[in-house]
């Protein structure tokens, strides 16, 4: 069974000087080196995700796409 995708896990400074768009890379990264994302587990969909963490889906995107560059994500 699917455990739950860790939202409460990503918090995003807005006021930071570093990019939503990095910040949310780095959570996720974070996320699947600690294995709490074991392989194959799947990530929301770029709406569902830009939806809950009140972002546009052009960060997500940014964020997701950078993470497959890498080798943590596998897109299809």
């Amino acid at each position: 069974m699917p455990s739950a995708f860790p939202l409460e896990a990503i918090v995003l400074d807005r006021a930071a000087p570093t990019t939503l768009h990095r910040q949310l890379y780095a959570h996720l990264r974070g996320l699947i080196e600690r294995r709490v994302l074991p392989s194959g587990s799947a990530l929301p969909s770029t709406r569902i995700l830009s939806k809950d963490l009140d972002l546009g889906r052009n960060t997500v995107i940014a964020a997701y796409d950078q993470l497959v560059l890498e080798g943590y994500l596998a897109m299809r």
